[in-house]
C-alpha cells in the first residue's frame, strides 16, 4: 500500500514517553459527547506536494455501542467537498478498557462508499528499530487526566478510498487528539495570532562532534498564519531563516485554552539535504509536543526547559550533521501588530480551565482562564 507521508527517521534515538493518567472513568458513557479533533496533517501527497488541512472545525461524537465496552465515534472523516462520504452512519467502532483508561480501534473499518468507490479506515505505525511505516491492525489511544483521548504519536489513522483497482487516500490525522468539546468553541480563531514577531532566545547548536556552530547574524523575525479558513492551525514561517532561504514553515495548533502546540518531528526534504523539526526536553529526551503559551498581551512564551530546533542530514543515507535550536523562545508582538488585544471594560466576563472548558461557578483557588472581550489572562480567583 503506497503512502502519501514520508517521515525521516532520526539519527538521535531516543523512545516517546507518554504520562500515565490516574483512572478518570468509571463508565463507558462518561465518554459519550462531541470532541475537538487536534492533529497534526499529513506532510505531503505522492508527488511530494503539501496536502491542505480541512478548511473546517473537525468535531466528532462518541455515542453508545452495542456492548457496555463499545463506542461508536462519528465524524471524524466529515465531507470533503462533495468528494468524501461522511462516516456519520457508518461509525468506526472502538473498544473501552476501563481497567487500563484505553479505547483500542481496529484498522479496516468501513466508513461507506462514495462515487469513488469504497471508503475504509487504515491505521498506519511507525517502527523505531527498523525506521519504516507498517500498517498496523489496531490503535489504542490513552484517555488522560484531562478527558482528552490521546493516539500516540508514531501511528496515523486515515481514510482509504478504492475501487478495487487503485486507492487514493483523502485524510490522514498525526499526533491525534479528541479533547472534550465545550460547546463554546475555542477562546481564539486562528486569524487572532496573524503577524510579525520579535524573538528573545538563548542559542544552542553544535555539530555531529559536538563542537558550537556559529549563531545566526539574522534578526529573526518570523510571522504567524492561519492556515486554510478553520479555527485551529497556524502556520510559523521565517523561525530559522538561515535554512533553506526560509522555506521552512512549521505546523501549529491552536489549543481551546488559547495556547498552540507544535508538535515534534515535523520534515522537510530539498533533494539530499534534510530538515527536520526537534524538540529536546532538559534531559535531552524527545518529547511529542511543546506548548506556547499565549500572554494576555498576544505574546507566544515557551518553556525555558525546552529546546526548539533544527536537525539537519545529508545524502542519501541521511547522516545527522548538525543542529539549530532555540532554549526559552518567546514570540512578542509589536504593539502595533496587535489587533485590539486590550481589555474592555464593557465585555462579559468568562472563565475557563486550562483546557478550554467553560466554568459557570469559579471557586477560590483555582486557576482559570478569564476572557472579557478580545483580553485574555490566567487567574487564580480569590
Amino acid at each position: 500500500m503506497k503512502k502519501i507521508y514520508t517521515p525521516l527517521a532520526l539519527a538521535l534515538t531516543a523512545a516517546f514517553f507518554t504520562q500515565t493518567a490516574d483512572a478518570q472513568i468509571t463508565n463507558v458513557d462518561q465518554l459519550y459527547g462531541t470532541y475537538n479533533a487536534v492533529y497534526l496533517w499529513g506532510f505531503n501527497d505522492n508527488n511530494g506536494n503539501p496536502i491542505g488541512a480541512p478548511d473546517f472545525l473537525i468535531t466528532p461524537e462518541i455515542k453508545a455501542g452495542d456492548t457496555d465496552k463499545e463506542i461508536l465515534l462519528t465524524g471524524l472523516f466529515p465531507t470533503h467537498g462533495d468528494e468524501f462520504a461522511m462516516n456519520a452512519n457508518n461509525p468506526i467502532k472502538g473498544t473501552v478498557d476501563i481497567a487500563t483508561q484505553t479505547i483500542t480501534i481496529a484498522a479496516n473499518q468501513s466508513l461507506g462508499e462514495d462515487e469513488f468507490g469504497k471508503n475504509t479506515l487504515y491505521i498506519s505505525a511507525f517502527n523505531q528499530n527498523t525506521q519504516q511505516w507498517y500498517d498496523a491492525d489496531s490503535v489504542t489511544a490513552q484517555i488522560n487526566e484531562y478527558g482528552n483521548i490521546v493516539f500516540p504519536t508514531d501511528y496515523v489513522l486515515g481514510c482509504e478510498s478504492t475501487d478495487g483497482t487503485q486507492s487514493a487516500f483523502w485524510y490522514v490525522f498525526f499526533s491525534l487528539t479528541l479533547q472534550p468539546y465545550s460547546g463554546e468553541g475555542y477562546l481564539h480563531d486562528a486569524s487572532f495570532y496573524n503577524g510579525t514577531y520579535n524573538t528573545s532566545f538563548e542559542w544552542y547548536s553544535e555539530d555531529i562532534n559536538g563542537n558550537p556552530l556559529a549563531t545566526p547574524n539574522d534578526i529573526i523575525e518570523p510571522t504567524i498564519s492561519a492556515a486554510g479558513n478553520n479555527s485551529y492551525t497556524l502556520e510559523i514561517s521565517g523561525l530559522f531563516p538561515y535554512l533553506q532561504n526560509n522555506k521552512l514553515s512549521l505546523q501549529a495548533t491552536v489549543l481551546p485554552s488559547g495556547d498552540i502546540r507544535i508538535d515534534n518531528f515535523q520534515l522537510w526534504d530539498f533533494g539530499g539535504t534534510a530538515f527536520q523539526f526537534m524538540i529536546f526536553d532538559e534531559n535531552f529526551n524527545l518529547p511529542d509536543y511543546v506548548i506556547g503559551y499565549l500572554d494576555q498581551n498576544g505574546n507566544i512564551e515557551f518553556s525555558e526547559n525546552s529546546m526548539l530546533g533544527m536537525g539537519i542530514y545529508t545524502g542519501m543515507s541521511y547522516t545527522f550533521s548538525g543542529f539549530y535550536g532555540y532554549i526559552g523562545l518567546v514570540l512578542s508582538r509589536d504593539e502595533a501588530g496587535v489587533e485590539s488585544i486590550g481589555s474592555d471594560l464593557n465585555a462579559p466576563v468568562n472563565f475557563f480551565d486550562l483546557q478550554g472548558k467553560v466554568v459557570r461557578n469559579p471557586a477560590p483557588g483555582q486557576l482559570l482562564i478569564k476572557k472579557q472581550g478580545k483580553n485574555v489572562s490566567k487567574v487564580i480567583i480569590k
